[in-house]
């Protein structure tokens, strides 16, 4: 039986909490997850840029960075999003900075419950692994 998401929030931005709480409370049960605390970062683009080049080697920034700690039944996950970075995706793909949010936070669940995308093979599904997490959550919420 899956229990509550445990949400802890650092420099997030305040009007958007309630709406991140309902991606994961979305997504989370549509994952193997059972008992997940989740602590969300808003960072500058610098930082996450540094952190992206210390544990993936990659001199660059990106949109969000995820790290999971297993202790048996429970995962410990720190996700690390530039929202700069977000906003700009989102331009970019010509979406809503909330649909960009929410595909990040699907983003951060894919790879927590072990989906990547070093080659296009696994990014190809990857994103259809993020797809069904956000499965009729459009509709639903925004």
């Amino acid at each position: 039986m899956k229990k509550e998401v445990k949400l802890n929030f650092l420099n997030t931005p305040d009007k958007e909490k309630a709406y991140i709480k309902k991606v994961v409370n979305h997504v989370h049960p549509r994952t193997t997850l059972t008992e997940p605390e989740i602590s969300l970062t808003f960072v500058s683009v610098s930082y996450i840029q540094e952190l992206n080049k210390l544990y993936r080697k990659k001199n660059k920034p990106t949109d969000v960075l995820t790290f999971c700690l297993n202790e048996t039944a429970q995962q410990l996950i720190d996700i690390y999003v530039s929202l700069d970075t977000v906003k700009q995706n989102a331009r970019r793909f010509k979406t809503s900075l909330r649909k960009e949010l929410a595909k990040i936070i699907a983003h951060a669940f894919a790879h927590v419950v072990g989906y990547d995308h070093v080659t296009d093979k696994e990014y190809a599904i990857m994103c259809e692994y993020e797809s069904f997490l956000l499965k009729g959550f459009n509709e639903k919420i925004i």
